[in-house]
């Protein structure tokens, strides 16, 4: 990441540099095929394929037009569980992890996936 970089992540989202550095790092670890995220990425890392939130994370994180998280996204994503930011955000990204058909409403076989997962 640039300097100029940094400073904007630091602003926008409240991580500081030292944590920004291991977010890029991490997110760069992550992505074998390009220099963003993939199913692909996930499903081939052993720790993040076993577990099943990983792929709805994933799912409802926005993309590029090949399909990739880029690390502006990543980086925005994890923000929303930074301390201090609004609970309604918080619970926006948990209520879409279940919503899998994006209607706004969690219906019964919605639920029953979440019960399937437990």
């Amino acid at each position: 990441l640039s300097e100029k970089q940094v400073q904007k992540y630091v602003k926008e989202t409240g991580f500081s540099p030292p944590e920004l550095e291991f977010l890029f790092r991490r997110f760069r670890f992550l992505c074998k095929k390009s220099n963003n995220l993939c199913a692909e990425d996930l499903s081939s890392n052993p720790n993040l394929a076993a577990n099943p939130y990983v792929k709805r994370i994933f799912a409802i994180m926005s993309k590029n037009e090949f399909g990739e998280v880029t690390f502006d996204t990543f980086v925005r994503t994890a923000a929303i569980f930074r301390p201090g930011k609004p609970v309604v955000e918080k619970l926006a990204f948990i209520f879409d992890l279940f919503d899998y058909n994006l209607d706004d409403t969690l219906d019964i076989s919605e639920l029953h996936q979440i019960i399937s997962l437990v």
